[in-house]
């Protein structure tokens, strides 16, 4: 008797989950691995762009500036592509922080979305602890290294290690 192979489950990924304290920007660490950076919601939509491409810039990862629910404006900045789709949902929300292109001024409106954050990051990760290493897609034989919770890193070619 010969087996059939099964079909892929089909995933409605409108229907998944994904963090609602907008505005925010989320960098692509791996697949389905994002680092989320909450912005001021006093900022203009220009100077949350700006910031996104700053951002994409210094750490030479692809970026999405997710301002609502509805779509995501993201940039590459390999190869320099912009393009609006859906917002990252579902992926895994690692801790430890990736350094701001420039400081992020307090507000008790960002403390509050941070607690969200945290609380939705600890809903759905039941153990990231420690240091994590990552692969780059551009650069698989090197890695992204992590910093514990409340540490911090910048993910340029300086952590990348062999």
């Amino acid at each position: 008797m010969e087996l059939e192979p099964a079909a892929a489950p089909r995933i409605d990924i409108g229907k998944l989950p994904y963090f609602n304290g907008f505005p925010y920007l989320a960098t692509r660490l791996a697949s389905a691995v994002y680092h989320i950076r909450l912005l001021p919601a006093e900022w203009s939509r220009d100077a949350q762009w700006d910031f996104a491409l700053r951002q994409a810039g210094v750490n030479e990862l692809a970026v999405c500036l997710v301002r609502d629910a509805e779509r995501g404006e993201y940039f590459d900045p390999e190869t320099g592509s912009t393009r609006i789709a859906g917002i990252p949902r579902a992926g895994i929300l690692p801790p430890g922080d990736l350094v701001p292109v420039e400081a992020i001024p307090e507000s008790a409106e960002l403390r509050g979305r941070a607690e969200a954050l945290e609380a939705y990051r600890r809903e759905r990760v039941t153990h990231f602890g420690g240091a994590a290493a990552l692969t780059h897609p551009r650069f698989p034989g090197l890695k992204l290294m992590l910093a514990p919770r409340g540490g911090k890193v910048h993910a340029k070619k300086s952590v990348w290690l062999r």
